[in-house]
C-alpha cells in the first residue's frame, strides 16, 4: 500500500484485513446501536463499564503472548504445529488459574467499580469467560503470524455475527428488563462457539515443547506491561467518568466512542498487516525511510477524519437518538485523538525489530500517568468532554515520543542489514 517494494502483495493483505475488520466491527456497531438504544443511557453506562473492565481483563489474562506469538511464529513457520499447540495449552491452564483469582474477587471488583454488590455475578460469569477469550486470541494470533488474512478476517467476522444475531434474537424473545442480563451473556459466552470450532478445524494437538512457550513468555514480556498501560488507559476515561461523574456521561462517551472506532479499525488493520512483514521490509529501508513513508499517507487519514467529524452530528442522531445527542461534542473530539494512532501505531511496529519494546511500555505507561491525571482534573467539571480532552492529550504526547525518538536519534539509519543497536 505505502511500501513501493512489496507492492500489491501489502496492499491486498491490508484490504483483506481491512475488508475483514469493517464487516466485523460493523457487525458489533450495529450490536451496540440496539443495546444503547435499547438500554437508555444510564444502563447502557452501566453495560459498557462492565464491558470494559472484562476487556481489561482479557489483556490481562493474554500476557503480551498475542504479540510475542506473531513475531515468533512468522519466524519458525515451520513448527506451526508445535507451536501453536504449545502456546494453547499453557495458555489454556494459565488462564483457568487467573479465571479462579477473578472469582474469588468478583464481589470486590463490583463493589469498587459501581459500589453495589449486584454484579458480583457478572464477574463470576467473566471469570469463566475468560478462558474462551484466550483460546480465541490465540487462534487470531497463529492466522495472523502465518499470514493467513483470509482465515484470520474469518474468525473475527464469525465472532461478531455469532453476538449480533444472539442481541437481535434477545430483543425480540425477551421482555425489556431482562435484556440488560442477557446481552452480557452474548458478550461473554458469544466467543464459546468461535473458539471451540477454530480449535477444531485447525486440529490442534497434544504437543509441547516448553523452549517455545519460554520464548515466547519472555519476548512478551515488556508487551505485557506496555498492553497493560495501553489497556487501562484506553478504559481508565470510562471508570473516571463512573466514578468522578454518573453512568449517564459514561453512556454518552462510550456511544462516541464506538463511533469514532473507524479510525482505529484503521489501524489495527494495518498493523495487523505489517507486524509478521516487518524483517522484510527493514531489509530494504531504514527506518527514517519507513518513517517517511507511512507520514506521506498522513493526507488521508486526515480527510477520513474530518468526512466522519463532519457527519458526526447525523450519525449520533440517527442511529442513536436524541438522547445521546450530548455524545456529539465528545465523538468531535476522540476522532482528532483516534487519528494519531492511525498514522503513529504502524511506526510502534519498529520498535519490536530493534529490540526496544520497553521505550514502548515507558511511553505507554507515562500516557497512562498523564491520562489519570488529566481525567482527574477534567471530568469533574466537563463530563465526558473532559475524558475527550484526556484522550487527545495522551495521544498527542505518545506521537511525539514514539516518532521523535526513531526519527531523530541513532537509530534513525538502522536496518536489519546492520547489527542490532
Amino acid at each position: 500500500m505505502f511500501l513501493k517494494y512489496a507492492g500489491s502483495k501489502v496492499a491486498q493483505d491490508i484490504l483483506k484485513v481491512l475488508s475483514g475488520n469493517v464487516v466485523a466491527q460493523g457487525l458489533s456497531f450495529l450490536a451496540i446501536i440496539i443495546i444503547s438504544r435499547d438500554l437508555g443511557p444510564e444502563s447502557y453506562g452501566d453495560f459498557a463499564l462492565i464491558i470494559a473492565i472484562f476487556t481489561f481483563l482479557t489483556q490481562i489474562s493474554d500476557f503480551g503472548t498475542s504479540t510475542s506469538y506473531v513475531k515468533f511464529l512468522s519466524e519458525n513457520k515451520s513448527e506451526e504445529k508445535v507451536i501453536f499447540s504449545s502456546v494453547l495449552i499453557f495458555k489454556t491452564l494459565t488462564g483457568i488459574l487467573f479465571s479462579a483469582v477473578i472469582w474469588y474477587f468478583s464481589f470486590d471488583i463490583s463493589e469498587y467499580f459501581f459500589s453495589i454488590d449486584r454484579y458480583e455475578y457478572y464477574f463470576r460469569l467473566a471469570a469463566i469467560a475468560l478462558v474462551f477469550h484466550s483460546i480465541l486470541g490465540t487462534v487470531i494470533a497463529h492466522f495472523q503470524g502465518l499470514e493467513k488474512f483470509r482465515q484470520y478476517s474469518l474468525v473475527s467476522i464469525s465472532h461478531y455475527a455469532v453476538r449480533f444475531v444472539a442481541v437481535v434474537i434477545v430483543i425480540f424473545a425477551f421482555a425489556a428488563g431482562k435484556r440488560f442480563e442477557y446481552f452480557i451473556y452474548i458478550y461473554f459466552f458469544a466467543v464459546v462457539l468461535v473458539s471451540l470450532s477454530s480449535i477444531y478445524i485447525l486440529k490442534a494437538g497434544f504437543l509441547f515443547k516448553w523452549k517455545y512457550v519460554e520464548e515466547i513468555y519472555k519476548l512478551g514480556f515488556w508487551i505485557f506491561f506496555s498492553s497493560v498501560a495501553v489497556v487501562v488507559m484506553m478504559r481508565i476515561d470510562v471508570v473516571m467518568l463512573k466514578k468522578l461523574g454518573d453512568a449517564e456521561a459514561v453512556g454518552f462517551y462510550s456511544v462516541a466512542s464506538n463511533v469514532a472506532m473507524i479510525l482505529p479499525l484503521i489501524t489495527m488493520s494495518i498493523t495487523a498487516t505489517l507486524m509478521p512483514k516487518m524483517e522484510a521490509f527493514l531489509r530494504e529501508s531504514t527506518i527514517r525511510e519507513f518513517i517517511k513513508k507511512i507520514l506521506k499517507k498522513t493526507k488521508y487519514v486526515i480527510l477520513v477524519s474530518l468526512l466522519l467529524q463532519a457527519a458526526s452530528p447525523l450519525i449520533i442522531y440517527i442511529l442513536f437518538g436524541e438522547a445521546y445527542l450530548k455524545s456529539i461534542p465528545v465523538l468531535l473530539i476522540l476522532v482528532v485523538s483516534y487519528m494519531f494512532g492511525v498514522i503513529v501505531n504502524p511506526i510502534s511496529l519498529i520498535y519490536y525489530q530493534i529490540k526496544k519494546p520497553f521505550l514502548l511500555t515507558a511511553v505507554n505507561w507515562g500516557q497512562l500517568l498523564i491520562g489519570y491525571s488529566l481525567n482527574l482534573l477534567l471530568i469533574p467539571d466537563f463530563g465526558a468532554i473532559g475524558a475527550a480532552i484526556s484522550s487527545l492529550g495522551i495521544h498527542i504526547f505518545s506521537s511525539s515520543i514514539i516518532v521523535g525518538y526513531l526519527y531523530f536519534s541513532k537509530v534513525r539509519d538502522f536496518s536489519l542489514e546492520e547489527k542490532p543497536l
